[in-house]
């Protein structure tokens, strides 16, 4: 995906709006408890300060009322975690509404911090039809909350020369801050532009939409299914399965009759849940859900928790348990093939806090051999078979048997013809060794010593 970044303009001298996603997790005593998405950003910072610009930060956090400052809600402990990992002062500005005189003050190399920018109501620019409100008083109240929504973009866009976007987990919707500032900024004159994190998802998501491996899966979660529709349809017609997690499953789960109890649930989208889950079924993508879930007589750390199973007495729970197995064994493998550090579940890792720890070729291979045996009797032959899955565990555990690398070429799917291009390249470097199918990767008497190992199972057999 082709989108024009900072690297792309000269930003010395310049004051840069950048958007970042801040929305951290803080404890009662506003400490930062994960400060990834803060590290995140950190790369695009730098190099903006390293440029020689000045910087204004802005970013939300949390839900608030959109009525004003919220303690809890505020971006100050932020900011001074930020000064920390920068070595130098964030300055910061009470009102991101009101920040014109600490933006005009700001220098080459200085760092300003806005408030939470869902303090305002029009950052968001949602309306909200009460109950009693006609349909007119509706429409009037959704055309007040655009014109504010407006007037806060072009605020917001007033305070520099550049617009950077590196808020790559928002940038899906349409706020003041993340799309409708664009308006305004292009208005004067000044760039629109990605950030560092923002091109790294965005070629990711490319590569991985245009490109797939299969089975490709899609995870998705979050609070809500608003705002997440497209990106399901659009997924429908790419991938073999949806992962749904987060409060958005419970919208799905009442769509189909579980009872939720108090869990958050978009009721007035329970008929576009049930059409989602029957166009899914339809295309022939898995569309699965949570299993089980944690039950809790109220939202606090104190509370009386327990495991409870949605359906456990339906097969097609069994099965999805099964094809959840795995893609955990999967997701464990690839985890293990980036950085030789995986979270498999032991005694040692349960009560160390379930963190990863080192694990030998050997370890994964044992590991995959039984959660790739139980899921494939879960699931059944037909349907483990039906989609990659074959080819998936084959090239994982060759990979490991062999300590090489391994390409896996099918004759079911599209990338069988690249794969017969990159082997006539290795075949004449003369450092290859081919195998008519995924067991005969395990032979010890492969002949010579090669760099790849070309499974290409099927009746399409490359042989020299």
């Amino acid at each position: 995906m082709n989108k024009k970044t900072v690297k792309d303009i000269c930003v010395k001298g310049k004051k840069v709006v950048m958007r970042v996603d801040f929305n951290v997790p803080l404890n009662d005593q506003q400490v930062i408890t994960d400060d990834t998405r803060v590290q995140a950003a950190l790369p695009t910072i730098k190099y903006i300060l390293e440029q020689g610009a000045a910087l204004i930060l802005m970013s939300h956090l949390g839900r608030p009322s959109g009525k004003g400052y919220e303690k809890e809600f505020s971006l100050k402990p932020v900011a001074d975690y930020l000064a920390k990992q920068l070595g130098k002062e964030v300055k910061f500005a009470a009102d991101c509404m009101a920040a014109d005189a600490e933006a005009a003050a700001l220098k080459p190399g200085e760092v300003l911090m806005l408030e939470n920018t869902r303090f305002y109501k029009a950052e968001e620019g949602k309306a909200k039809q009460a109950e009693g409100m006609s349909d007119e008083e509706y429409a009037a109240k959704k055309a007040e909350m655009k014109q504010k929504k407006a007037a806060m973009a072009e605020k917001l866009a007033s305070y520099g020369d550049v617009y950077v976007n590196d808020a790559f987990g928002t940038a899906h919707r349409d706020h003041a801050s993340t799309a409708s500032i664009c308006k305004y900024m292009k208005a004067k004159g000044g760039p629109c532009v990605a950030g560092f994190l923002m091109q790294k998802e965005l070629d990711y998501l490319g590569k991985a939409v245009e490109e797939p491996q299969r089975p490709f899966v899609a995870i998705i979660g979050g609070a809500k299914v608003s705002g997440k529709l497209e990106v399901l349809q659009n997924l429908m017609k790419k991938v073999n399965t949806i992962l749904i997690g987060g409060g958005m499953a419970y919208t799905f789960l009442k769509a189909q009759g579980h009872n939720i109890g108090k869990s958050l649930c978009e009721d007035e989208l329970l008929d576009t849940a049930k059409a989602t889950l029957e166009a899914a079924k339809a295309a022939g993508v898995k569309f699965l859900l949570p299993l089980d879930n944690v039950a809790a007589d109220k939202f606090a750390d104190d509370a009386n928790k327990v495991i409870d199973a949605i359906d456990p007495a339906n097969p097609s729970t069994q099965q999805s348990l099964a094809h959840a197995r795995f893609f955990r064994a999967m997701f464990y493998y690839h985890l293990f093939d980036m950085f030789r550090n995986v979270p498999l579940q032991t005694t040692q890792n349960v009560e160390a806090g379930y963190l990863p720890q080192q694990v030998s070729p050997e370890e994964m291979y044992n590991f995959l051999v039984t959660e790739f045996t139980e899921a494939k009797a879960g699931i059944g032959d037909d349907d483990f078979y039906g989609y990659g899955n074959k080819y998936a565990c084959s090239m994982a555990l060759a990979k490991l048997y062999l300590n090489k690398n391994v390409y896996l070429g099918t004759s079911d799917n599209d990338g069988y013809e690249k794969c017969l291009a990159e082997v006539e390249s290795i075949i004449n470097s003369g450092k290859y060794s081919l195998a008519a199918n995924y067991k005969d990767c395990f032979k010890e008497d492969l002949t010579g010593n090669p760099e790849i190992i070309f499974v290409i199972p099927g009746d399409r057999t490359h042989t020299v």
